[in-house]
Formats: C-alpha cells, sequence, structure tokens
C-alpha cells in the first residue's frame, strides 16, 4: 500500500512540474516561394492557452517568447475559455508580447462560443494592446518590392459542435468556405486555422504554412503511438502535434499551453522559414 502511495504521490508531483514548464519545440521549414526578404524568418506559434498562466502574469511564458527573438509571434485560437469575464490575464499577456514584436491574433472556437458582448470585449483588448485580429482576415507584410501575407479563418461553430447532435455529423470546411471567407490565395501565406482538421481544404487554397492548434497534442501521449484523445472526443486524431505534409503545404499542429496533459507538456513553436 505504501508503494502505491508513492508512486501515486510521485505522479502527482510530475503531472504538476510537466503542466506548468514551458518546453521549447523548433522547426526550420523550407520553401521555394518564399521571397528572398523574408529569408530567415522567425515565427513563434502558440496555441490554446485557455485560462492557463505561467508564472505570475505569465512571466515564465513571455520569458520563453521573448528569447527566441521572433519576427512575428502567431496566436491560433482558444488564448481565452468561452466564459471568460475577466481579461486582465490576456489584456497583460497580449501588451508583453507586441513589446517583442507584432502580434497576429486568429479565433479558436472558444472566441467563436464567446457570448457577442465578452466577445466585443476581447476584440478591443487585443486592439488596445496594438495586437492585429485576423478574425477572417489578411494582412500583407511588404519588403522591398515583394510581401507576404498572414491570414487567420474563424472557422464555423457546427465544424467543431453541433447545437443538436453534439460531435456527430460536424459540418465540413470546404475550400470554397475558405474562398468565401478570405477569397483568393495571392502571395507567399501562412494561414491561421484553429482547427488542423480541414487540412486539405487548406491546402487546396494554396496555403504554404498553415498554423494549427484545437487538438492539445491529444491530451494523453502514448509512446510509438501519439495522441490519444482530440477535443471532439475520437481517439488517435490523424493531426495532433508536430509539422505534416499536406499537398504542397507544410502544417504546423501545436500541442499547446493550457489544459491538463499526461506526457504532452505545453509548448511554444519557433517556426524558422528558408527560402529554398
Amino acid at each position: 500500500m505504501e508503494v502505491v502511495f508513492v508512486i501515486l504521490l510521485l505522479f502527482i508531483i510530475y503531472l504538476l512540474v510537466d503542466n506548468n514548464t514551458v518546453w521549447l519545440t523548433k522547426h526550420i521549414l523550407t520553401f521555394d516561394e518564399l521571397p528572398e526578404e523574408f529569408n530567415g524568418l522567425r515565427i513563434i506559434q502558440l496555441a490554446d492557452l485557455h485560462k492557463k498562466t505561467f508564472g505570475k502574469n505569465n512571466k515564465n511564458l513571455i520569458k520563453a517568447v521573448k528569447k527566441q527573438s521572433p519576427d512575428y509571434i502567431l496566436l491560433c485560437g482558444d488564448m481565452v475559455n468561452r466564459d471568460c469575464t475577466d481579461f486582465t490575464n490576456i489584456e497583460n499577456l497580449l501588451n508583453k508580447l507586441s513589446e517583442i514584436c507584432p502580434v497576429y491574433y486568429s479565433l479558436g472556437n472558444h472566441e467563436i462560443d464567446m457570448p457577442a458582448n465578452m466577445k466585443s470585449k476581447l476584440f478591443a483588448t487585443a486592439k488596445s494592446a496594438g495586437v492585429t485580429l485576423l478574425d477572417n482576415g489578411v494582412y500583407t507584410i511588404t519588403k522591398d518590392k515583394n510581401a507576404i501575407q498572414i491570414a487567420g479563418i474563424s472557422l464555423f461553430r457546427e465544424n467543431y459542435r453541433r447545437k443538436d447532435t453534439g460531435y456527430k455529423n460536424l459540418r465540413t470546411y470546404e475550400l470554397s468556405d475558405l474562398e468565401s471567407a478570405i477569397g483568393l490565395k495571392k502571395e507567399f501565406t501562412i494561414l491561421l486555422a484553429h482547427n488542423p482538421f480541414f487540412a486539405k481544404s487548406y491546402s487546396r487554397w494554396g496555403a504554404d504554412l498553415i498554423l494549427s492548434g484545437h487538438v492539445h497534442g491529444g491530451i494523453i501521449r502514448l509512446p510509438l503511438i501519439g495522441g490519444l484523445l482530440s477535443p471532439e472526443r475520437k481517439f488517435f486524431p490523424k493531426y495532433s502535434k508536430g509539422i505534416y505534409t499536406v499537398s504542397s503545404s507544410y502544417m504546423s499542429v501545436s500541442r499547446g499551453l493550457g489544459k491538463l496533459r499526461i506526457f504532452n507538456p505545453p509548448e511554444i513553436v519557433l517556426i524558422e522559414l528558408n527560402k529554398s
């Protein structure tokens, strides 16, 4: 009995340490279409913070991001919970991140599900912090005569959960939906799309790099198997964390920062873009 107690205690200590330590994951990706002026571009990808904090006022998270000297910080959704009414933590985080470099914020299912008044408050908080909100929007960054675009799509609620059938018969997200939301692809584009399950549509649209989250790394990661469960209650999701090649696109799926996780520590993702 004592042995069982010790094992349980050690496991609890492990969970506390592992869930409160931010890991860095770095990827170096090469693109034929990347303009030469953007060679070596460093971006930080953050996703699924929910209501988690890392140190007082998220000082540990901010320090970890700043240490990487990014050119841009891209937030891929669910940076707050749908029931959030106190925006103190996210306001402080957005302000501090904006002091490092430009920040772009795309919505996840939790932001989409927020009551209208709270969503407006979140948008105002982001704007006040100098963050560019991409709610089905595109932002163009120009250097000399060349440009890249950062686009962010807000999926439909029914892409995540239906009111009548829950997680069954979810709506698909087609190429036509993406074109209706943000138009045709023009320049080299980094697409922020919270849910990775529609990767084929994102790739068909022409996204060069897709940044997603949502799956929380599969919540529990098993050796040689990977992520166990998706938010849609599906076992062994196809996309759970890391870099995937989808047709001619790369997709980076962050395992995220918040929520309880096992063998699946929180992460920030650094991606360096190189011209081939």
